[in-house]
């Protein structure tokens, strides 16, 4: 009932737009457009993904740093001992080792290497077992 007359004017502006269309378009139909979007989206994944990684590292590594700031090495004793027991300064290796422990745990008075320990040994008043 009601067509539009097209004119020269509009069939040129029509093909112009056709050929526009089939440089725009790339291999599988995507516009460059849409290409060098897609492409950018997986880069930006890639670095998001590259930056929480590392700063789950970072913060890991800083944690660890801080866990060994508030430890310190002091000698504790690993056998039984009896009461009224005398320990030689070469029989130390048998019953004391170091060890790390949180720095809040040691009292003042504690040995911090068994190269502190009395060179004439060691007397035990009182029984020390494991409780």
């Amino acid at each position: 009932m009601f067509e539009k007359k097209v004119n020269d004017v509009d069939k040129k502006r029509v093909k112009k737009e056709a050929r526009e269309g089939k440089v725009a378009k790339k291999k599988g139909g995507k516009s460059i457009g849409a290409s060098v979007l897609s492409i950018v989206k997986v880069l930006v994944i890639a670095a998001l993904f590259a930056g929480i990684v590392s700063v789950i590292i970072f913060m890991t590594m800083e944690n660890k740093a801080e866990e060994a700031q508030l430890k310190t090495k002091v000698v504790v004793m690993k056998e039984n001992v009896a009461q009224n027991t005398l320990i030689k300064s070469d029989e130390f290796d048998k019953y004391f080792v170091e060890m790390s422990v949180e720095l809040t745990a040691v009292p003042e008075s504690a040995y911090h290497s068994i190269k502190e320990l009395p060179k004439d040994g060691l007397y035990i008043e009182n029984a020390m077992g494991k409780s």
